[in-house]
């Protein structure tokens, strides 16, 4: 939160019992016009509340697990309460299957969807679940002439990343100095990698930023050369992703979108559909108006 939300103001709630956290929620706070909201930070796919199961007595039963979130998430809506938003706008971790307790106090929620491989540990079984047309011959057709390439040149990715937008004729929505900052924090921690796809002359065709740690990768962000652009390319360098990541990690993440041609991209990789919530809480409907149409 530290590293996107650097320069803003941002906190965590906390229920504790005793020194003992049962339940965090972080968020990003803002203001204008004399309005408070809170909404996703960049660069950040989830943010919703963390429950410490630990803290339970084992065996846990459903019946007890369910009633400890609830009494937990009671907890934390009591000090976002506190804060008396006009807006409260948070996408949870697909881990979080019941929002039930932020329902009774007046949130609504939209389900939307991200798109996973839950195992890579075994690349060639990976392989296999690929489409065989879309993925697997572009794949075999490119692999000899392409190489992935690991850089710690956060910088260098930022200033391609704009490129590649700026080329489409949009305008970058990422700071430049929050890209090098996250990609450079990500590194150092050893939970994140910036990798480029070469040709034959060492230029750069594709390149991708991508966290993770011993559990999950996210696919962040990517971006492309126009001179060099080709379909294949992307193909290949989501397989050098995975290919990269299976000593590293277990599960792999294309935080999926809601866009109708990138969904059948992130299908196409024999990828599992993981729903995941959207919750939310506006003061009047003016201003649910407003956020639903900025999305």
């Amino acid at each position: 939160m530290e590293v996107v939300c650097s320069g803003k103001q941002w906190d965590v709630a906390l229920v504790m019992q005793g020194d003992k956290v049962l339940g965090a929620l972080p968020y990003l706070i803002g203001s204008k016009c004399g309005m408070r909201y809170i909404v996703q930070p960049q660069l950040t796919q989830f943010n919703g509340p963390w429950y410490n199961y630990e803290a339970l007595e084992s065996p846990i039963s459903e019946s007890h697990r369910l009633r400890f979130e609830c009494e937990v998430a009671n907890k934390l809506i009591d000090s976002l309460s506190s804060l008396h938003l006009t807006c409260y706008q948070q996408c949870f971790s697909p881990t979080v299957t019941n929002w039930l307790p932020f329902y009774w106090r007046g949130f609504r929620q939209s389900t939307r969807y991200t798109y996973r491989i839950e195992n890579i540990e075994n690349p060639d079984l990976v392989f296999q679940s690929f489409d065989v047309h879309e993925r697997q011959r572009k794949i075999t057709r490119n692999k000899e002439r392409l190489q992935i390439v690991e850089t710690h040149d956060a910088a260098w990715f930022a200033q391609f990343h704009a490129d590649y937008w700026n080329r489409k004729g949009k305008q970058e929505l990422l700071p430049f100095d929050l890209v090098v900052r996250v990609a450079n924090e990500a590194i150092a921690r050893h939970q994140g990698a910036l990798l480029r796809l070469e040709n034959e002359w060492h230029q750069a065709v594709a390149a991708a930023f991508v966290i993770y740690d011993s559990n999950q990768a996210h696919l962040q962000m990517t971006a492309y050369s126009h001179d060099y652009y080709k379909s294949d390319h992307v193909t290949l360098l989501i397989w050098q992703l995975i290919q990269w990541l299976s000593s590293r990690t277990k599960a792999f993440d294309f935080e999926g979108s809601m866009i109708r041609g990138k969904e059948y991209f992130n299908r196409s990789f024999g990828t599992c559909q993981t729903p995941y919530f959207m919750v939310c809480r506006y003061a009047n409907p003016l201003i649910s108006f407003m956020m639903r149409n900025r999305r």
